[in-house]
């Protein structure tokens, strides 16, 4: 009697066997990739950095994509494309090639966007700088990246970049070669400036925008047709509150369907839209949320001025007609403050998002009642929302 409960028992478990293995085998056959996609109200997007450009710029060619109010310069998406392929093709030139990490401190200005969509289309990786990082900040960051070149802003309020870059690598300044060697930064090898003016050491930016040639040009489409979507594209750095700052590596993959999912999230895809960036590029709220997804939802993004100014945010809104504005609750404190003299038009404006720390409940009925914003959204969300990453 026990023989014939064991024989029954190992009949079944081999019936199970059989099953389960068919099963798998089944799965196997129709699975022929490493990811899967089940679907949902929006499906995640497979497409890098450089493609929705790309794409957007086919459709929508001769659409505003980047203003810069404080520099004068206005590109369509046509024009916005055509440089970022001249920009990654003298990266390229440089000897930069797909993995290698590139640095950009700099504060918004229509420089920022353009190295940002650059880098991504010639396979490097972006390194967010914060352009008040003093001298031992700045070192320590490019270091940990292992930033192979550097773009970088002449000055920006007290800083004067050169003069921080000379505290860092002295013998700079004694550098007669493009191409640097520094023993406190040993990764580092370019240094692009946005600057007019020719210094020892250092490239600027306008030289290296034209110094693409027929040979970078066919490594660079090489090079977009090799790129995957989960391939890293972006690195930004923790606080450092509670130490030495951290590296969040992201990839193509991460930060599209942050923008994707995020822009539905304000609304991008049930409009048309112009929105006021008043929040800082090197942040992943400005360069996620602003200008990426400004460029997959086919909007049109302004730079009031280069650090925060609400006087110029006004300005900008009633200028060109904003319909969306991002900013801290201290931002909208300030606006405000200088919208109560009555002399700025800002009817324009569709919708506010509030981020980056708590909005107490009487800010959002000011803004509400003075600033006569319709629509508002709270978003009190970290650096890395709906993304994966990894610490360098």
């Amino acid at each position: 009697m026990n023989c014939f409960k064991v024989r029954k028992s190992f009949v079944r478990a081999l019936k199970f066997h059989y099953t389960h293995t068919r099963f798998i085998s089944e799965i196997q056959q129709k699975i022929k990739n490493s990811y899967y996609a089940m679907y949902g109200d929006v499906l995640l997007s497979g497409s890098r950095i450089g493609q929705l450009l790309d794409e957007t710029a086919d459709k929508y060619g001769d659409k505003t994509a980047f203003i810069s109010m404080h520099q004068d310069i206005s590109k369509n998406y046509s024009e916005f494309r055509d440089e970022a392929d001249r920009l990654a093709s003298g990266f390229i030139s440089l000897g930069l090639r797909r993995g290698d990490r590139i640095g950009l401190c700099s504060p918004n200005c229509y420089e920022w966007p353009l190295t940002q969509f650059a880098a991504a289309k010639a396979g490097l990786i972006l390194v967010n700088l914060n352009p008040a990082f003093q001298s031992k900040e700045l070192a320590f960051c490019l270091n940990k990246a292992s930033c192979k070149a550097l773009v970088i802003s002449d000055a920006f309020k007290t800083q004067d970049y050169y003069k921080m870059l000379l505290q860092i690598a002295p013998d700079l300044s004694e550098n007669k070669s493009e191409k640097i060697q520094s023993k406190n930064l040993p990764h580092l090898e370019r240094v692009i400036i946005m600057s007019d003016k020719k210094k020892n050491g250092i490239l600027n930016f306008k030289d290296v925008l034209n110094n693409g040639n027929k040979e970078s040009a066919t490594i660079l489409a090489e090079t977009e047709k090799l790129i995957q979507f989960d391939d890293p594209v972006n690195i930004q750095f923790t606080s450092g509150t509670t130490g030495e700052p951290k590296g969040a590596v992201l990839t193509h993959h991460n930060l599209v369907n942050n923008a994707l999912l995020g822009g539905r999230r304000f609304g991008y895809n049930m409009m048309k839209y112009i929105v006021c960036c008043q929040l800082p590029l090197f942040h992943s709220f400005g360069c996620v949320h602003i200008s990426l997804t400004t460029v997959l939802y086919q909007g049109t993004c302004v730079f009031p001025c280069a650090g925060f100014d609400a006087v110029s945010s006004l300005q900008a809104i009633e200028k060109y007609r904003c319909s969306i504005i991002f900013g801290t609750p201290t931002m909208y404190v300030d606006l405000i403050n200088n919208y109560k003299s009555g002399e700025y038009n800002i009817s324009s404006l569709n919708r506010g998002i509030l981020g980056g720390a708590a909005s107490p409940p009487a800010l959002v009925e000011d803004i509400r009642k003075i600033l006569r914003i319709p629509n508002l959204q709270v978003s009190n969300e970290h650096n890395f929302n709906n993304c994966r990453y990894a610490l360098l």
